[in-house]
């Protein structure tokens, strides 16, 4: 380090004050990068300000891209903290593997967000829609429970229904191609019975000859049950 004079008025003690060097420069580091813990933690002390230049020894354009690098990295931690960040909600509606209308739960930050609140399947749970839930919950539960005996009328009858889909074949009667729940959502379509492929739960496509009994979740605790027969398609 360079020692530099410094220049008092007569009569006064004259000292050398140390000239601190940028350790960016002599180091020739032209860039510093966020993700570099370690290094950014030096010129950040416990009370969580950026170190200035006169205790650092900084120069003024390495100060700069310190500041940046620091502020982005807390940007990043903020942004990462808030998106993992579980979000309490209230149900509108009755929603498979979440929870029933009415219910107060726990769910993702962007889950809520992207898919929940924009759908209006769910409130923000503020002391407001607290109230508001209130005034629905009764609402809530004869939708629900009109919605329960209309699945399970609908139940009774696809427990009656067998549907045929006929696929070419080759050796051991392998499929070509395979069977799936759109498939059976379009035979079902046939019959009259407009079903979401979504509640058509199996669990792999079907790739060999048989009779299957496919799984249709109506709702919460009503299952259907459709009997799928898989045929070879005749030769033309």
């Amino acid at each position: 380090m360079k020692s530099v004079k410094e220049k008092r008025p007569a009569g006064q003690k004259q000292y050398y004050r140390r000239k601190k060097v940028c350790k960016f420069c002599v180091e020739r580091i032209d860039t510093i990068n966020y993700k570099d813990v370690k290094l950014l933690s030096q010129f950040v002390p416990e009370r969580a300000k950026i170190m200035p230049r006169r205790i650092s020894g900084v120069c003024s354009h390495h100060q700069r891209l310190l500041n940046d690098a620091i502020k982005n990295r807390a940007t990043l931690r903020s942004y990462l903290s808030q998106r993992s960040r579980a979000m309490e909600i209230i149900l509108r509606e009755t929603i498979d593997n979440l929870g029933r209308a009415g219910e107060v739960i726990k769910v993702a930050n962007g889950y809520a967000r992207n898919y929940l609140l924009p759908r209006k399947l769910a409130y923000p749970a503020t002391p407001g829609n607290l109230k508001v839930i209130e005034f629905e919950r009764k609402s809530l539960l004869r939708k629900e429970a009109k919605q329960k005996d209309d699945a399970e009328k609908l139940q009774k009858m696809l427990d009656q229904v067998a549907i045929t889909i006929r696929r070419k074949v080759g050796e051991q009667d392998a499929l070509y191609g395979s069977v799936t729940n759109s498939d059976v959502a379009d035979e079902l379509e046939k019959k009259g019975f407009q079903i979401e492929k979504r509640k058509i739960h199996m669990e792999d496509h079907i790739k060999t000859l048989g009779e299957f009994s496919i799984p249709v979740r109506l709702f919460k605790d009503v299952t259907a049950h459709v009997k799928l027969k898989v045929e070879a398609e005749p030769e033309a």
